[in-house]
């Protein structure tokens, strides 16, 4: 498939006479990866809708379309428009409900998985990995995309006293390499505290992150 032939998939719901339809968007520069993610999806999920994107800009036609968010985005980090974690945290801001994504690249280093994470993924899979840990991938992160999100309770009782401490530099603007020199630990260590706070608040951005612990009175 060419690029061209992907941007086509961008064509409204609607227009097909399809209802209320689930949709999967794929993320790969390479084409024939994306028909390879394509025919796993479908043939376990046969109701699921898959597109097919290359780029981060036909992300961005997609969202300007009109298109759904889908339940569950894959996405390859090493974009042409786009590459690491950038395109991650720019898709981020596209639509009102975000997403799970799943990023399924290759792994440049060994912690690239938690950093990942600690970016606002909802999952790390090496392509290298067999086509079953996939499968199970894609539907532990769609169950969770169907799942009404339960709102934690707004105190910070549920934090440790690091992660309060994290929190609070972080509000200040503190980069991870700064917090790590300030406690004497490791940027991989600030990465997980970081990760931790994502899912005990059930947000995906530091921005978002910042934005609930002011909401619910965890800043000093």
């Amino acid at each position: 498939m060419t690029n061209s032939a992907a941007d086509a998939t961008l064509v409204a719901p609607r227009e097909r006479g399809d209802t209320n339809p689930i949709f999967v968007y794929l993320v790969d520069p390479h084409p024939l990866q994306n028909e390879y993610l394509a025919l796993i999806i479908q043939k376990s999920h046969p109701h699921i809708q898959c597109r097919q994107f290359t780029t981060v800009r036909a992300i961005y036609r997609a969202y300007k379309l009109g298109l759904p968010a889908p339940a569950l985005l894959i996405l390859e980090t090493q974009l042409p428009d786009a590459m690491g974690l950038s395109a991650l945290n720019e898709i981020r801001h596209y639509w009102e409900n975000p997403s799970p994504i799943l990023i399924y690249s290759g792994a440049p280093h060994l912690n690239w998985d938690a950093q990942c994470l600690s970016g606002g993924a909802d999952g790390f899979i090496d392509k290298s990995a067999p086509t079953s840990s996939l499968v199970e991938r894609i539907r532990q992160n769609l169950t969770k995309s169907q799942t009404p999100p339960v709102p934690p309770p707004p105190t910070n009782k549920r934090l440790s006293p690091r992660q309060r401490q994290i929190l609070n530099l972080l509000d200040k603007g503190l980069s991870n390499d700064q917090i790590a020199d300030r406690f004497q630990i490791s940027p991989d260590t600030v990465k997980v505290h970081c990760y931790l706070l994502y899912k005990k608040t059930g947000v995906h951005t530091r921005l978002q992150l910042l934005k609930y612990a002011r909401d619910h009175g965890w800043l000093l």
